[in-house]
């Protein structure tokens, strides 16, 4: 907590972690505005081939436009040297804020 990714997001809690990456809950430090960031494992992190994965998802998600599907507003890389590592910005969406069906 407390970090601040891409020199503009800052980390402000964890929305759930998988076997290969975990996402966080972000604030945008220019527009205060919530957003959810997407991050691999270190582990993961230090393959070229997973890192053109991750981008070749972050495109692929990118391109998609509909009311279901979460807009991707951000891609990048944060960090230098071993500990650089891409992230993934997507729009948050407040379990409160979803209508019930």
């Amino acid at each position: 907590m407390g970090d601040l990714v891409g020199e503009k997001y800052l980390i402000t809690g964890v929305l759930g972690e998988g076997g290969m990456g975990v996402v966080f809950r972000a604030t945008h430090q220019h527009t205060g505005r919530e957003v959810a960031l997407k991050t691999i494992r270190p582990s993961f992190a230090a393959s070229a081939d997973f890192q053109s994965r991750f981008e070749a998802e972050a495109r692929a998600i990118g391109a998609l436009r509909h009311p279901n599907i979460v807009d991707v507003t951000d891609f990048g890389y944060s960090g230098t040297g071993e500990a650089r590592f891409p992230y993934l910005v997507l729009e948050f969406l407040d379990k409160m804020m979803l209508p019930v069906w």
